[in-house]
């Protein structure tokens, strides 16, 4: 399989839509999404994506203003929505419930509680907020065939998990540590070696790469319907550590694979009342507003730092993990 390119893609200098390859956007462009000479459509597109930021800023104080407590409860779900929408906005592969589930399990709730939470969330944040930024961007960054095979597969998959047999929450934990572990050394591998961020091969159907894909697809799948994160981290895997696919690529389709699979376990958590709405309201401004500055983290601090940050946030998940299934087991 030949390389198409051996150098890092500058995907956080690429300039906006309607600006030339010379030109490159200022902070302030980068968070809103636009500038004067962006095309109209995506004009009108970043101005409605500010005032809904404000609109959402004042929802939780429309929908609980007889009831205060319910923010009081809540309100730090929109901090973790920041940082859980704002580092895969920026191109790390880390959708919300490597952030929510183990913050939101320290505060009290239980795992599937979290969990749900996380599905609803990440429907948002990583399956409409994130994606939208990079649309408006550069739409090259997505992979459409791993996209909708992902997404398709992944889905049915999480669908069908809701109709068998919850394994466990122990169990969950068991398998979810491990391939947190897992994940931490082989991104760890491609960053220490230098190949993870100058890596730009193109993804290939041939059968051998098929058939992988097709098998985590369905495991990643029953992951997400039982732990909320999954399918996301296992197509990066083979993406980047097996086919040598630009991370930024990999990453960008991988989590909006994992938002569009969540939105089919959010409406099965919502329709059996597990999603906690309160902390729901209370992340969404947090999960846009990360949305829109995730593309600034990737500039100011580059993909390498990003996928550092990815990788820190995997040690203290796989931490909270190992306490969880220690105390389950005393």
């Amino acid at each position: 399989m030949a390389h198409v390119q051996d150098e890092e893609t500058d995907w956080q200098t690429q300039p906006l839509l309607g600006q030339t390859p010379e030109e490159k956007p200022t902070l302030l462009e980068l968070f809103i999404g636009c500038t004067a000479t962006s095309p109209r459509t995506v004009r009108v597109f970043a101005h409605v994506r500010v005032a809904l930021l404000l609109a959402t800023l004042a929802l939780p104080f429309i929908v609980y203003r007889n009831d205060i407590g319910a923010i009081e409860e809540a309100w730090y779900t929109s901090l973790l929505g920041i940082i859980a929408a704002s580092i895969p906005a920026a191109g790390a592969p880390i959708a919300g419930g490597v952030v929510f589930i183990p913050a939101l399990q320290l505060a009290g709730l239980g795992v599937e509680a979290a969990a749900a939470f996380s599905t609803a969330t990440q429907m948002l944040g990583v399956g409409l907020f994130a994606p939208l930024s990079w649309l408006i961007r550069d739409r090259s960054v997505f992979i459409p065939s791993v996209l909708v095979s992902g997404t398709m597969i992944g889905a049915a998959t999480a669908a069908g998990m809701h109709f068998i047999a919850d394994p466990g929450p122990a169990i969950v934990e068991i398998i979810f540590a491990c391939f947190l572990l897992v994940l931490i050394v082989t991104t760890l591998w491609g960053l220490l070696r230098g190949t993870l961020v100058s890596q730009n091969r193109e993804f290939q159907w041939r059968p051998r790469q098929t058939a992988t894909f097709v098998v985590l697809a369905v495991a990643g799948g029953a992951m997400t319907a039982y732990i909320a994160v999954g399918i996301d981290k296992l197509l990066f895997l083979q993406l980047t550590a097996m086919e040598h696919v630009n991370p930024t690529r990999a990453a960008v389709t991988c989590i909006t694979v994992v938002g569009l699979v969540s939105a089919v376990n959010a409406g099965f958590n919502f329709a059996s009342d597990k999603v906690p709405i309160n902390y729901w309201i209370c992340a969404i401004p947090g999960l846009l507003f990360g949305s829109m500055a995730g593309p600034v983290i990737n500039r100011v601090c580059g993909s390498r730092a990003v996928l550092y940050a990815f990788v820190l946030l995997l040690v203290v998940d796989l931490g909270r993990e190992i306490e969880l299934i220690i105390e389950a087991y005393n």
